[in-house]
């Protein structure tokens, strides 16, 4: 047993791990409020979850011969153009935590990108000319894990963790005043934290990486503590 980061919660370590990376961009507004906005993925499922601007994290081909030799690899677990691995054991997770912090053979850019997709190319809030105006800083990590879903008949039991990088993005004054539009929400902490928003919209439990970022010791600790 083990707990979750920033939880009291414990799991059981499963046979199957399943990694993800992912990097987001976290805006702050004057009032001290988070930039979420609506997930297009869970949106095109007919649900309504709010997440911080930001997504997977794309993998060249020198960085899967990375991960492909950790012990553990499962062959065929590969997803094209972003990490998504699995693995038939936890002993994987410290080998990948340092590979994944190093930041060699896979995009560093991820927030940016992802950042003017959304705001530009999906919803049009912004111009491409004033989305690439974001600058963003690495404010830290976090690791994020999920109950295995037994009642998944296409992955039955398999555990999943995500490694997530938050990045601290800042933007003019006169491109913050433009982030108006029914898919931008500003949410407080205490609305994060609850997972829900005044308004009843629900807030993804990834949104607390916004608030519990950390550093790369401490993720390599948490980590080998999934080990023991």
């Amino acid at each position: 047993m083990f707990p979750t980061e920033n939880s009291q919660e414990t799991l059981t370590p499963t046979e199957t791990w399943q990694i993800g990376c992912s990097a987001f961009c976290r805006i702050v507004d004057a009032q001290g409020r988070f930039m979420l906005t609506i997930n297009a993925k869970k949106h095109s499922k007919g649900q309504v979850v709010l997440s911080p601007p930001g997504g997977k994290i794309r993998i060249n081909e020198a960085g899967r011969a990375d991960v492909e030799g950790i012990p553990g690899f499962i062959p065929d677990s590969w997803k094209k153009g972003n990490i998504v691995f699995k693995f038939a054991n936890t002993q994987c997770l410290p080998l990948f935590a340092r590979w994944f912090l190093a930041g060699k053979n896979r995009e560093t850019s991820t927030s940016v990108r992802e950042f003017c997709e959304e705001l530009c190319d999906e919803t049009h809030v912004l111009s491409l000319k004033n989305a690439a105006q974001i600058c963003c800083a690495l404010a830290g990590y976090y690791l994020q894990i999920g109950k295995p879903n037994e009642d998944d008949e296409r992955q039955p039991g398999i555990q999943k963790i995500r490694f997530i990088e938050v990045w601290d993005g800042q933007l003019p004054n006169n491109v913050m005043q433009q982030l108006v539009h029914q898919t931008i929400y500003f949410a407080t902490a205490e609305e994060i934290v609850a997972g829900i928003t005044r308004t009843g919209i629900t807030i993804g439990a990834v949104s607390q990486s916004l608030l519990y970022p950390t550093t790369a010791e401490n993720i390599i600790k948490s980590a080998g503590h999934i080990c023991i």
